[in-house]
């Protein structure tokens, strides 16, 4: 039997908290907060890959202890009718609410699949290379920006198109940046080669939560003098503001790539680290356990809070009022999750 690692379980629950408060709140407008929610939202979704790519990692290692070749076949089997199934329920989600992740978080689900006993030595450079592969479509292929501008400007006509004809499902598959399949597989490997790290070690827990913390302090410091110091220096030199809005001019967003990913990674890591350290510290304390319990229904939970939480309240027609509220409804709904969890 496979005994779950119940530190793994409680950071899958901070990561579906956070998804679900960056979901609720996505078409708000929150321009002064955008920062946070960028790292909100993509450290919760690097968390998810991260994990996923550690239980993959744990699959392994289970095949190692049980030996034999064809227990790693089976497991790879496993893998591969879990990524069907839940690209099924992510196109049916797709159709509702096109900026929701799982049908990528399947398709890579699957390719650490096929790599489940690839050796540690290859995940970096796999790693390494799923980045470039993402890079070259974001910035070298063609224009991400100008074609994105174009298809908001004609978001309506093709929103109404049928979601189960060619151009609707490329046009809601375009939307939701298909090509960071790559980039969220990289995040899935380096999740495969820290789950093969001796993680019960007190020393790589510590590492990775203040380290974490560390990179995310660091990477918002560059990202704050490019939105504002031009901004600063003009109203310095009395020159007319251009305010960086972060869909502006391609060296602008190369700029910011470097510390939006690291700050995710950082995000990410720090949660890991952090869960594992607390779990580990407090076994029996009582409320660290309906987490535990919530991060193992996370994809579960995560279904129901676009189509039971997000439905309902775009059938009420207030899904987008306020910011206030949208935070406010996604923390009820958190709690709800951990209530249906745990009774």
């Amino acid at each position: 039997m496979c005994t779950r690692i119940a530190g793994y379980d409680f950071a899958r629950s901070l990561a579906l908290f956070g998804l679900v408060v960056a979901n609720f709140s996505g078409d708000v407008e929150h321009v002064e907060l955008d920062l946070l929610y960028d790292l909100i939202r993509g450290g919760a979704i690097v968390a998810f890959l991260g994990l996923g790519g550690v239980g993959i990692s744990l699959l392994k290692q289970r095949d190692q202890r049980t030996s034999g070749a064809h227990k790693s076949a089976d497991s790879r089997k496993r893998l591969i009718k879990r990524t069907a199934s839940l690209l099924v329920v992510g196109i049916c989600c797709n159709v509702i609410w096109h900026d929701n992740f799982l049908c990528f978080y399947s398709i890579c689900i699957g390719i650490g699949a096929l790599l489940l006993t690839v050796s540690n030595r290859w995940l970096w450079p796999l790693a390494f290379i799923f980045v470039s592969i993402w890079a070259a479509f974001q910035f070298l292929i063609f224009d991400h920006y100008k074609i994105i501008n174009e298809i908001i400007r004609n978001w309506e006509a093709l929103w109404d198109s049928d979601p189960w004809t060619v151009e609707g499902m490329i046009f809601r598959l375009y939307v939701s940046r298909f090509h960071w399949i790559f980039y969220w597989t990289a995040f899935l490997l380096i999740g495969m080669r820290l789950g093969r790290q001796t993680m019960s070690s007190p020393n790589v827990r510590k590492v990775m939560f203040f380290g974490g913390i560390a990179v995310v302090l660091v990477s918002c410091t560059p990202w704050l003098l490019i939105r504002y110091a031009p901004s600063l220096l003009r109203y310095v030199l009395l020159v007319p503001n251009r305010p960086f809005r972060g869909d502006g001019s391609e060296w602008e967003m190369m700029l910011f790539t470097l510390p939006y990913i690291l700050g995710m990674c950082g995000i990410a890591t720090a949660i890991i680290g952090g869960s594992l350290m607390l779990t580990e510290k407090y076994p029996d304390v009582r409320w660290t356990k309906p987490l535990i319990v919530t991060g193992q229904l996370a994809l579960t939970l995560y279904v129901a809070h676009l189509v039971i939480g997000m439905g309902l309240l775009k059938a009420l027609g207030v899904l987008d009022k306020t910011l206030p509220f949208a935070v406010g409804s996604a923390v009820v709904f958190c709690i709800c999750a951990v209530i249906f969890s745990y009774s």
